[in-house]
């Protein structure tokens, strides 16, 4: 938990995101701008945001989307966005 009493357990810190995923923070941020992303799972505070498991995923694949394949990130995000859809 945190200090204000939310349930963090499970949940990743950007750092962590970035650790695991080998993408910088200000890339990871980007991404949620560009909706790429969704939102934080859970926002403690202004400065504060925990992420759920599934972001590392999210964030390799446009990775390898990107790098593997050169597809553009509005092409990524109607991928992201059509199989969103479908789950």
């Amino acid at each position: 938990m945190d200090d204000n009493g939310i349930s963090t357990e499970g949940l990743l810190r950007m750092s962590d995101l970035a650790r695991e995923t080998g993408v910088v923070v200000g890339t990871i941020k980007f991404y949620i701008r560009e909706g790429l992303l969704p939102p934080p799972t859970v926002k403690t505070g202004r400065n504060m945001a925990y992420y759920d498991r599934s972001f590392i995923e999210r964030i390799r694949m446009i990775k390898e989307l990107q790098t593997k394949r050169f597809l553009p990130l509005d092409v990524i995000r109607a991928i992201l966005d059509r199989d969103d859809a479908i789950i």
